[in-house]
């Protein structure tokens, strides 16, 4: 297990993914089909866990902790990397959370101090799963201007000035 410092693959997880996965073979998108669905939170630990995804691999983690750090407008503070596990730390209104990934659970989002969480933490997780319940934060097209879009705005820059 090794700990990475927030920035020492780089501020975009995408970066990292390439770093830390040359030449790993892409995902299957049979499994990854219907990502958006399988977002739930759950309390049977004695916190509460947002589960994003239960099948997917490394590259559908950088791509949700990427759109995650847009949604959020968070930094990663902590990024621990072990053989089959990712543990990035971020803060979120004034409470610190873990992004965990593993590569036979998934992709889950928990207050970093577990069980030892204060109810604020396990509130402020309720208001991360109703930011992103309706998202598909596994998406690497989730923050894509489209050209109509692009045009939109354009033509309703102009009309305000």
């Amino acid at each position: 297990m090794f700990k990475v410092s927030a920035g020492s693959l780089g501020e975009d997880p995408e970066h990292a993914y390439q770093v830390m996965n040359a030449g790993s073979s892409p995902r299957d998108p049979a499994k990854t089909k219907n990502l958006k669905s399988m977002k739930s939170i759950i309390n049977q630990m004695g916190f509460k866990e947002i589960t994003i995804i239960e099948d997917c691999d490394f590259e559908v983690f950088y791509v949700c902790a990427k759109n995650l750090k847009k949604l959020l407008n968070i930094a990663y503070k902590n990024q621990l990397h072990d053989f089959d596990s990712l543990y990035w730390d971020f803060d979120f209104m004034g409470s610190m959370f873990t992004i965990h990934y593993n590569v036979f659970v998934g992709i889950n989002i928990f207050p970093e101090k577990g069980k030892q969480a204060a109810p604020k933490d396990n509130e402020i997780l309720d208001e991360i799963f109703e930011l992103i319940k309706d998202k598909d934060i596994t998406s690497k097209h989730l923050f894509q201007i489209t050209g109509i879009q692009k045009l939109f705005s354009y033509f309703g820059q102009g009309r305000n000035n």
